[in-house]
């Protein structure tokens, strides 16, 4: 009986095809609110914190992980190379938060981030009709 499955699908199992050669939305999160502050737990394993980028611009989180390939080593054969160079980056909309008391730690993979939330600003405004 012929198999109507393919062997293979066309993004693998991750999604680096569809983002293109080191580009992977492999960074999986977790977003929650509790007293007054906003966290952020990223799962980002085989990277250091020097390689992990956070920025802030205008309600925006940008995190970003980013490993620079590994010294071509001319005395080994290789059989198979899968250690590259790679990026990670995620980015959320916060919304009005405290960009300067913002707490980072990275431990056993995982990077926690502590973001304040500043009161929110009344736009509605009334105009006076004359």
């Amino acid at each position: 009986m012929m198999s109507l499955m393919p062997r293979r699908f066309p993004f693998g199992n991750d999604l680096e095809d569809f983002f293109g050669e080191g580009v992977s939305s492999g960074m999986q999160c977790d977003i929650y609110e509790k007293d007054g502050n906003c966290y952020v737990e990223a799962d980002i394993p085989g990277f250091t914190k020097n390689e992990i980028s956070v920025e802030v611009e205008e309600g925006y989180l940008t995190i970003t992980a980013s490993k620079n390939q590994e010294e071509e080593n001319n005395d080994v054969n290789y059989l198979r190379r899968e250690r590259t160079s790679k990026t990670l980056q995620r980015q959320f909309y916060i919304g009005n938060l405290d960009d300067e008391h913002i707490q980072a730690e990275f431990t056993d993979g995982i990077l926690k981030l502590c973001i304040p939330k500043l009161p929110e600003k009344e736009h509605k405004k009334v105009i006076d009709i004359q």
